[in-house]
């Protein structure tokens, strides 16, 4: 569970008290790598340590590259290592704006069924006397290093099992936030009005938990009734698929 004071995995002995928001400055569009040994304040534990802890996933309240080269005309802001145990973030931000903040999802498999999570954020702000404002998420990047388990879609275009690899195929283009949640999830589709889009929601033995044969509008909340745990999105519209990975804390 995520305390106010720090990181509490009750059932696998252990504690990890998390770090202050880090400041990346000055925005000179370089990157600067972040390791897990930099987000903990202490870490206390008997049978995990933080080599259990991984990257779940990084996000930016900022686009990616904004029109107009007001951060920079730069991609790939977010690089996440291929263990999932650093990332390179952009030192970079919309300088009209208030700052660029960064979220750094941590997850560890304490053991026992039990998973926690917690998050830090990295700050690039517009200058040193001020403090970056959280404006929600607009850009994601994924852990990709094989941790994920195979997927079951309901879906004729695709033959048996999706892998974890599937998950950079962005090909339905959507946003959504907060992740992870302790309430809802949000997701917000790039697409026309007369679409409809389809979604099926599986926990992590891949148990059908939710789903709607179609959404007519662009925007679309569910998750209030799931329990805490990682859960996989299948996004269908036509012949296109998008595959999420969410967290429920």
């Amino acid at each position: 569970m995520i305390a106010s004071d720090g990181w509490t995995i009750t059932d696998g002995g252990a504690e990890f008290i998390i770090a202050d928001p880090i400041t990346l400055f000055p925005p000179d569009f370089i990157y600067q790598t972040i390791e897990l040994s930099q987000l903990f304040v202490s870490v206390s534990c008997l049978a995990i340590s933080i080599d259990d802890v991984y990257i779940a996933s990084v996000s930016s309240d900022e686009e990616e590259d904004l029109p107009g080269g007001v951060d920079g005309n730069t991609v790939d802001d977010i690089v996440i290592s291929q263990d999932c145990q650093s990332v390179q973030l952009r030192r970079e931000r919309n300088f009209r704006l208030n700052g660029r903040v960064y979220t750094i999802n941590l997850s560890v498999d304490a053991g026992f069924g039990d998973i926690g999570f917690a998050s830090v954020q990295v700050y690039v702000p517009r200058s040193l006397n001020e403090t970056a404002i959280d404006d929600g998420v607009a850009y994601q990047e994924i852990c990709g290093n094989g941790l994920l388990p195979f997927i079951p879609v309901k879906d004729d275009q695709i033959d048996g099992l999706v892998t974890v690899d599937d998950y950079d195929s962005y090909s339905i283009d959507v946003k959504f936030w907060p992740n992870p949640s302790k309430s809802i999830f949000n997701l917000k589709f790039n697409i026309d009005n007369n679409v409809k889009v389809a979604i099926y929601v599986y926990d992590i033995t891949g148990r059908l938990v939710h789903q709607k044969a179609s959404i007519t509008s662009n925007t679309y909340q569910f998750g209030e009734l799931l329990k805490s745990g990682i859960y996989f999105v299948n996004l269908i519209l036509g012949d296109k698929t998008q595959l999420l990975r969410l967290v429920k804390y």
